[in-house]
């Protein structure tokens, strides 16, 4: 069972901790309030789940004493946030955003399309963009056979994802093993600091997949707009000005054979 929750959570606590400072940058540096706001609660969504999933991750371990540190520090928020209104509503908040990554950056995305000078530029660009982080993250996740972790009634369910590259040609398990034993055997002053390092490396993929496939979408729909609706928007002001121009020529004309 504890390396069930190993498998299922190390990949996502990695992935996580990089999300999570990426978005409350993203935070710092937007001139719109609303989208800095949103993405500050993306960020705490993000930090709660890499929280979430260490202590999933550590309840399940050897050492009874951290398990039951774990076990009551949760009864203590449970009671804090059923005593305190207040706490509570930011609980739910938090829960909401943590099992709503996505669809909360779907919105931001969307927010930054209603103020933006450019709306046809933005909405191409953002949506490019967002579609393609969900394509590489759903790709990744199937590549990488990470484990869906579905959050219902107050615990986790944890259902096994078969990792695509073990289909390839050059796969071999014997190999996957050898990197494991490698990884598990191997210490650096006397600690087996390796042990875990197949799991937080596919977090880290992972991470990249979704980072570089939102940057991809975002290069490709600045490369459709700019070689079609800018193009358009320029011939319409080179329409424009001609237009502009041909009447000066005419008032022009009528002023001289008037004079």
């Amino acid at each position: 069972m504890a390396a069930t929750a190993l498998t299922a959570f190390l990949p996502f606590v990695t992935s996580g901790t990089i999300f999570a400072p990426r978005r409350v940058d993203k935070g710092l540096g937007s001139n719109n309030a609303i989208v800095s706001v949103m993405d500050y609660d993306i960020a705490v969504g993000q930090g709660a789940k890499v929280v979430e999933g260490a202590a999933n991750i550590a309840k399940e371990s050897k050492n009874s004493s951290l398990v039951a540190s774990i076990v009551e520090k949760e009864k203590a928020l449970e009671e804090l946030l059923k005593a305190d209104k207040a706490m509570e509503t930011i609980g739910k908040v938090t829960r909401f955003t943590m099992n709503h990554i996505n669809p909360l950056i779907g919105a931001t995305e969307t927010i930054k399309v209603m103020y933006a000078d450019n709306k046809e530029e933005a909405a191409l660009t953002g949506g490019m963009a967002f579609g393609g982080m969900l394509a590489g993250e759903t790709a990744a996740k199937n590549f990488l056979g990470l484990s869906k972790t579905n959050y219902k009634n107050g615990k986790y369910e944890i259902t096994p994802r078969e990792a695509l590259y073990k289909k390839l040609p050059f796969y071999s398990e014997q190999s996957e093993k050898a990197v494991k034993d490698l990884c598990e055997t191997t210490t650096f002053f006397g600690k087996h600091i390796f042990k875990h390092a197949p799991k937080i490396v596919k977090g880290g993929l992972f991470a990249g997949a979704s980072i570089g496939s939102f940057a991809l979408g975002d290069k490709a729909g600045q490369l459709i707009y700019d070689k079609g609706f800018k193009k358009e928007e320029e011939q319409a002001e080179i329409v424009n000005m001609t237009s502009d121009i041909n009447a000066a020529e005419t008032k022009k004309q009528t002023y001289i054979e008037a004079a």
